[in-house]
């Protein structure tokens, strides 16, 4: 049976009376609760929520989701700046009760009822509170003397069928509330405006709203809006009253620097007539001065779609928010900053709109998320497309040359939310749609509740027919309006009304991650007669593992417009099906997009010409988001420089940004004018996101080619000045296959990634002939290592931790390494700290010394000269002296002198601290140490073997882990020796990093973790 037709539901009425004291941030209050048992159950406690205390100290789920979810905010918050809720002393019929905390969660309890309470008794619960009202962190707090009052006070949990449902707060995760009525009194200076949910009772106070909203009319919209500072408060107080049936929870807001703007919309088809608010400040008043229209429009819209408003007001406060754009609790939204007039509407039509999902309907929407947030999300952006069929996605750039450059004119605003879930659905990370809001990734939680849901209802939409969709919707609405219905609910209702079950969306699409996926394959011209009728066969396939047997519709063109379209029954595998013949052009799946595939590039069959399944080429400066209709090449200016090489031109050429493809490269071929010759580099991956034991599978094919160093030949006359005869770039050719598995997360929120990788790396080199009586410079062998490493870090916001293993072999050696990378955060920064790297190596074979002219050796600096498989970019590699002698690389022993001591052909054990300075957090400046110990016979012969290195000095890190700058200032007696034998001045001991991986933009545009 659906839950919502059960039968019954608790009410809960309560009597609140609070102050506010606007000097020390708090509030003080008494409740009295009405507690109406409709259940078929005794009860003998009752849940109550305490969420206030979400905000009390860094051990709550709200402080621990925040740090999950990438930010460090509360969590290196001051106590002063942190809320709470205390005084509580809970009794009924005048006695004590008996309560506990939750023992995970400090904003539950559980109160112990005096006797159990029958099926159809009540029982009225009072107490007292206090709350500590903290900074904005979520949607509770303060800025300044500007109130945001939700989530404030005792609240019982909802019991229904499926049992109690307490919750602690989260900010990613809303909420679930019984129905009842509110009757709320309100004491605080004279001087502040009030939004609030509910009926205002007080004759006076509207009388002066209604002058506010005069004065706000006369300003004709000039407001200073860079004047946002608080008046003082009024020494009168005044108490206000608010009273309201039917409704699940109270929420106001308070600021003495608003103006106030109404409107009034009638309702559709019906004699009653709403009465719209705006309150706003001073910030972005010019854009505020339609928030009352706006508010009018949405509830006229929704009101029409979905079912009349039973309210008499509706109000948009603009206020501090950290919680999303804006935030909706019955009759009233808050919305924080919005930028334009376009995105003001916008979230306000959105918070106005969840009036009917999570204000009447009340589903449980911690639960089920997509109740509220997706299907609202489905209607907003049908209003929009109703109201701004034209909207583009970058907005009035759409149309001008940054738009026609970048290949952007063409996408809808609600195109959005299907690159969205494209970003996460092609690595096959996105999540179900029907799954609780703590579970889901960051991205997930707007890509998939939001997007994913907003496109699968108007996917639903084109599939069954608006009217249909409508009709179902309206009587949904009228069914289950305050009665808190489930999914089952609502799929049944469908399934009665449309005599369908529709398997494929209630199933597949709301519950499973399978992706939708056809693929127009061929068409067999007058294949097939039915009655008169000539039918053209086509055949498509879908993922017969992965796909989802939804209807899908074919689309046919002559002359660019569209002249037939027809809907079928979905399939997995292959099949063919029929379509009017006819002397058409082109043949599309979904030609209007109102399906979520996933793959939207192989839809089209282009009827006259040779490839028929490709795109017309677009040649793309810089880049795009992918086209279906087009075949994209993106371009990009290269530019380089090396010793050897010079200056290098070239051009860059990549087949994607954004979504990632199952095959990408990038080529950047670039012309030397140094060694006259042509350099560049390349790598081809090809990409698999499996669903089981690996989530990522790259095998890959890497390349370059660059100048190596200087090939001379010198005359054996000592007589000569200068006994140089020639000199000559020699070059690197180095090809590096690579396989990676990265392995799957038991949990998509779980910060621990690991990583196998397995390559091979071959440098080849120029070979050279010395001619007779002459001496030649030496040019390092041909070179080959396999490679296995496995990677395992914790992402975790606070104290990140990692760690690897890896074995190298090669031609006279084997190599093993381990490194551990921890960062101590402290200060007010996640990235703020004490870096600690530690990192032993031990070769278990080395004769590259004496069987080949390139040794194989771990320094302490990794300069280039040591990096023996080319995996860094060295502008001077090979250089002895000069300034590019001064750049240093990552990896091995991790110092950073401009000297080559310390290396080892046995093993090396090392440790570097960098250190932030907390009273220098706002300029890019650390402190750094670097210890080591090489063991070995080879470097002077043998007296550095066991000895202990030191470093120490001052990091310049404008760029972190790419961009540094060292300056030694403190070091152990062995390194100043060769500092002093040198003569190095101190500005001689300065180095820098130069992480030319780090820094390649389409590299960090491909793996961008949008989860931060």
């Amino acid at each position: 049976m659906p839950l919502a037709a059960q039968g019954w539901q608790q009410e809960v009425n309560y009597q609140i009376e609070v102050s506010l004291n606007d000097t020390a941030h708090t509030l003080t209050g008494f409740e009295k609760v009405e507690y109406v048992n409709n259940s078929p159950d005794e009860l003998p406690f009752l849940y109550f929520h305490l969420w206030p205390n979400a905000y009390k100290n860094q051990s709550t789920a709200f402080a621990k989701q925040q740090l999950e979810n990438g930010s460090a905010k509360f969590y290196y918050s001051k106590s002063a700046e942190r809320g709470f809720i205390d005084g509580l002393a809970f009794e009924a019929d005048g006695k004590p009760l008996t309560w506990e905390y939750d023992k995970k969660n400090p904003d539950i309890a559980k109160i112990t009822l005096p006797r159990p309470l029958k099926k159809g008794e009540k029982i009225t619960i009072q107490t007292p509170f206090t709350v500590k009202i903290p900074d904005s962190f979520s949607r509770l707090g303060h800025v300044g003397q500007s109130y945001q009052i939700t989530q404030w006070y005792p609240k019982p949990a909802v019991y229904d069928a499926k049992g109690w449902h307490p919750m602690p707060y989260l900010d990613q995760g809303e909420f679930y509330s019984e129905f009842g009525s509110f009757d709320v009194q309100i004491t605080l200076p004279q001087n502040y405006v009030v939004g609030a949910t509910g009926r205002l009772q007080n004759p006076e106070e509207q009388t002066w709203l209604a002058q506010k909203v005069q004065e706000t009319i006369q300003k004709n919209g000039n407001f200073n809006e860079k004047d946002l500072s608080f008046p003082p408060s009024a020494l009168q107080l005044k108490t206000l009253q608010y009273k309201q049936d039917s409704i699940h929870d109270f929420a106001w807001f308070a600021d003495k620097r608003f103006h106030v703007l109404t409107d009034t919309v009638p309702l559709p088809n019906s004699n009653r007539k709403v009465i719209a608010w705006a309150m706003f400040t001073n910030e972005e008043a010019s854009l505020w001065t339609k928030g009352a229209q706006y508010v009018a429009d949405a509830v006229y819209f929704y009101s029409d779609k979905v079912g009349l408003y039973p309210y008499n007001h509706c109000t948009a406060v603009q206020s501090a928010l950290s919680a999303g754009a804006g935030m909706e609790y019955p009759m009233i939204t808050v919305i924080g900053k919005s930028g334009s007039a376009k995105a003001l509407e916008d979230v306000i039509l959105h918070e106005v709109g969840h009036n009917w999902f999570y204000g009447i309907l009340a589903s449980n929407e911690r639960q089920h998320p997509w109740m509220d947030e997706g299907m609202n999300s489905y209607y907003e952006y049908r209003y929009l497309a109703e109201k701004y069929p034209d909207a583009k996605l970058i907005g009035e750039m759409a149309n001008t040359g940054i738009g026609r450059a970048f290949d952007l004119t063409a996408y809808k605003s609600s195109d959005l939310m299907y690159y969205l879930y494209l970003i996460h659905a092609r690595k096959n990370a996105d999540q179900a749609i029907d799954q609780p809001a703590a579970d889901y990734t960051p991205l997930n939680y707007g890509g998939i509740v939001y997007g994913k849901t907003a496109l699968v209802f108007t996917y639903l939409q084109a599939a069954i027919g608006t009217p249909t969709l409508d009709s179902i919707m309206h009587e949904y609405y009228r069914q289950y309006s305050f009665k808190h219905p489930y999914p089952q609910d609502l799929k049944q209702l469908f399934a009665a009304k449309t005599g369908n079950h529709l398997n494929w969306f209630f199933d597949d699409m709301l519950n499973t991650t399978k992706k939708l996926d056809y693929s127009l394959v061929s068409r067999k011209r007058n294949a097939k007669t039915i009655g008169n009728t000539q039918y053209d066969l086509l055949t498509l396939k879908q993922n017969k593992k992965t796909g989802i047997e939804a209807p899908f519709s074919v689309t046919a063109f002559k002359d660019g417009q569209p002249v037939q379209t027809n809907w079928y029954d979905g399939f997995t595998g292959a099949s063919e099906v029929t379509f009017p013949a006819g002397n058409y052009d082109v043949l599309k799946v979904d030609a209007l997009q109102q399906m979520p595939e996933t793959n939207r590039r192989n839809n089209t069959l282009h009827l006259h010409k040779l490839f028929k399944r490709m795109e017309p080429l677009r040649l793309q400066p810089f880049g795009s988001l992918e086209n279906p209709n087009r075949t994209q090449l993106f371009f990009a200016p290269a530019i380089g420089y090396n010793v050897y090489d010079k200056f290098m031109l070239g051009m860059a050429f990549y087949n994607s940004l954004i979504p990632v493809r199952p095959v990408q490269f990038t080529l950047v071929p670039m012309y030397a004018v140094g060694s006259n010759s042509f350099s560049g580099i390349g790598e081809v991956s090809w990409n698999k996101y499996p669903s089981k034991v690996f989530e990522h599978v790259e095998l890959a094919l890497g390349g370059a080619t660059f100048g190596n160093g200087n090939f001379s030949v010198f005359s054996t006359d000592t007589s000569l000045t200068d006994r140089t005869l020639s000199t000559e770039v020699y070059k690197f050719y180095r090809i590096a296959p690579r396989l990676e598995l990265t392995f799957k997360k038991k949990n998509p929120r779980h910060a621990i990634e690991r990583r196998l990788t397995l390559r091979h790396v071959n440098v080849l080199r120029n070979t050279y002939n010395c001619p007779p009586n002459t001496n030649c410079s030496a040019v390092p062998q041909d070179f080959y290592l396999n490679e296995l490493a496995f990677t395992c870090r914790n992402n975790r916001r606070i104290n990140p931790l990692g760690w690897s293993v890896t074995m190298q072999q090669g031609k006279e050696f084997a190599l093993a390494q381990a490194e551990v990378k921890y960062l101590f955060s402290y200060g007010n920064s996640p990235k703020s700290g004490l870096a600690v790297r530690l990192f032993g190596a031990a070769f278990l074979q080395n004769n590259t010394l004496t069987d080949t002219n390139s040794p194989v050796l771990l320094p302490l600096t990794m300069r280039g000269g040591y990096d023996y498989a080319i995996d860094q970019v060295f502008i001077g590699r090979n250089e002895p002296e000069g300034f590019w002698t001064h750049q240093v690389g990552t990896g091995a022993g991790g110092f950073k002198v401009p000297l080559s001591i310390g290396y080892t052909d046995k093993y090396l054990l090392a440790a570097n601290l960098k250190a932030s300075v907390p009273m220098l957090k706002k300029l890019p400046l650390k402190l750094y140490a670097d210890i080591g110990i090489p063991y070995t016979d080879v470097a002077d012969d043998g007296l550095w073997s066991g000895k202990v290195f030191f470093d120490g000095g001052i990091a310049l890190t404008p760029v972190p882990d790419a961009i540094e700058v060292y300056w030694s200032l403190v070091s152990s007696n062995n390194i100043k020796e060769v500092y002093e034998a040198n003569n190095l001045k101190w500005y001689e001991r300065i180095t820098f990093l130069i992480n030319f991986s780090a820094l390649n933009p389409i590299k960090a545009v491909r793996n961008f973790n949008f989860n931060l």
